[in-house]
């Protein structure tokens, strides 16, 4: 799979470099490529991903091999997280600094689950996300420089006032978030948001996953909670975080990839197809998916089982070739402006998706391997 995946690459990158190469004087005779597609990689920089368990299903060791729930992952390690789907999809060269811990908060504390330490405490903690947005950003810092060879970080949903394990005390003595402490977390996700402004970064928040989308009963059962936010609640936050956030910091970029979701069946964590989804979806809106480059002839509906260059639409570079084809027909040759170092100017983006809603329904659909992960 690896000597596939570098060859495919390889090729993408010698296709590149000929078609930046294609040009010449007036003079000189242009040949006829009437029907023929090129492939170009927009961007060859990592993205940076922090947060919790939707960017990563780890929780951190320290030094001392201790970490707060025990060091356990989400589903016993069968789950694919966000951060992990950004590096397999076939749309990216794979290139993602992942410092997403799952179960962390947007501040720093211990677990304290009763299920796993009767009442007391984790010894290790979760670092906040102004800590993992450091420690991303320190891994693309150049030394000569100063600079930072990334222009995105995808900062995804915090545990915070979730449930009864979200606030680095026993679970006996959380308290449920009212409306002031939604505010403060709104406060504390913007805060990490203009951090990585001030480094040259475009943050990239999204909204909770949909409310009827999830079990937040199930979620309790299968994470052994005391308690978890109400369904109400639960809402309330999504619209007072978010609300919060677009009013007061207009430069991110929004992107709701998690529009449509399915749970894995713990309640709350995203199926692989959904993780897949939403990467595929950050991608085409930042502009660093695979992009075709069409002459002539741009209508290619087909499924058969090879498509017109020969390749098997079952294969690796297959399966990137028909993404990049129905990725065109879905979105249009929609145009991304690119942010550099985001420095003096931030553009406002916000962004939702339906459109891959029943993707995977239909055996008989040219749509159905798109978002499934390698």
């Amino acid at each position: 799979m690896r000597k596939l995946l570098l060859s495919a690459f390889i090729l993408l990158n010698v296709m590149q470099v000929a078609h930046a190469h294609r040009g010449g004087s007036d003079s000189e005779e242009t040949p006829d490529n009437t029907g023929t597609e090129e492939t170009v990689v927009n961007n060859n920089q990592p993205i940076l991903v922090i947060g919790a368990s939707f960017g990563s299903g780890n929780t951190p060791f320290d030094s001392g091999l201790s970490a707060p729930l025990l060091g356990l992952a989400v589903a016993g390690g069968n789950y694919l997280s966000l951060g992990d789907a950004l590096v397999r999809a076939p749309s990216h060269n794979g290139r993602v600094i992942n410092e997403a811990q799952a179960g962390s908060t947007t501040f720093a504390r211990p677990s304290c689950r009763d299920a796993l330490y009767a009442g007391a405490c984790s010894t290790a903690e979760f670092n906040s996300y102004e800590t993992q947005l450091t420690r991303a950003a320190s891994r693309v810092r150049s030394l000569s420089t100063g600079a930072y060879n990334a222009e995105y970080v995808i900062i995804t949903a915090p545990n915070d006032c979730l449930h009864s394990d979200a606030f680095g005390r026993p679970e006996s003595e959380a308290i449920r978030c009212d409306m002031e402490d939604m505010y403060d977390l709104a406060d504390r996700l913007m805060q990490v948001g203009e951090l990585a402004l001030s480094m040259g970064l475009m943050p990239v928040f999204a909204d909770y996953p949909p409310v009827e989308s999830i079990d937040l009963e199930l979620f309790r059962q299968s994470s052994l909670l005391t308690w978890t936010i109400t369904e109400s609640d639960y809402s309330l936050l999504n619209e007072t975080v978010m609300g919060t956030l677009r009013a007061e910091l207009p430069e991110a970029t929004f992107i709701n990839y998690f529009e449509t979701y399915e749970q894995l069946g713990d309640g709350i964590h995203p199926t692989d197809a959904t993780s897949a989804n939403a990467a595929n979806i950050i991608l085409q809106e930042i502009g660093y998916a695979v992009e075709p480059v069409v002459i002539g002839d741009d209508n290619d509906d087909t499924c058969e089982a090879s498509d017109d260059h020969g390749h098997d639409r079952h294969s690796w570079f297959g399966k990137l070739s028909k993404f990049i084809n129905d990725s065109k027909h879905k979105h249009g040759k929609k145009k991304h402006k690119k942010h550099g170092k985001h420095k003096g100017h931030h553009s406002h983006h916000d962004h939702s998706h339906d459109d891959c809603e029943d993707d995977h329904q239909n055996d008989d659909d040219c749509d159905d391997e798109i978002f499934q992960p390698l």
